[in-house]
């Protein structure tokens, strides 16, 4: 697929951890596509002119997912649980989701020093798996 978005959109969806604009957006796009971007568009291009500039954006699906389809609810409620309070560390957070054995046998004591956003894609896909 070749989508154009709003640029601070488009921006938030292809975001790297460990930068401000990284987010739930980012790691449920990339869960089952490879997002390139391709070409931004002044807002000067468009009649009648929108207040905006876009971005448009090249969506290529992965050979195979990086989560289980059915584990996709998982994955949303776990960002869903990392990202509702971004800037505060992680601690709490799986202290209250993943239960004593899930913590030793997973070594997620690792991420609590953390904040959400210094977490990779690839993390949260294993963190979804041990859910």
């Amino acid at each position: 697929m070749t989508l154009m978005f709003q640029k601070e959109l488009a921006e938030r969806i292809v975001a790297k951890n460990n930068t401000r604009k990284y987010g739930r957006i980012s790691i449920l796009s990339s869960a089952f596509f490879n997002i390139q971007k391709k070409i931004d568009v002044n807002k000067e291009n468009f009649y009648p002119i929108p207040k905006v500039d876009a971005t448009v954006l090249k969506f290529t699906p992965h050979k195979t997912n990086k989560i289980k389809k059915d584990d996709f609810s998982k994955l949303e409620k776990i960002t869903f649980i990392f990202f509702n309070e971004k800037r505060k560390k992680n601690i709490k957070k799986i202290k209250k989701n993943f239960n004593f054995d899930q913590i030793k046998n997973n070594n997620l004591e690792k991420y609590f020093a953390l904040r959400p956003e210094n977490i990779s894609k690839e993390e949260y896909f294993e963190l979804c798996k041990i859910l």
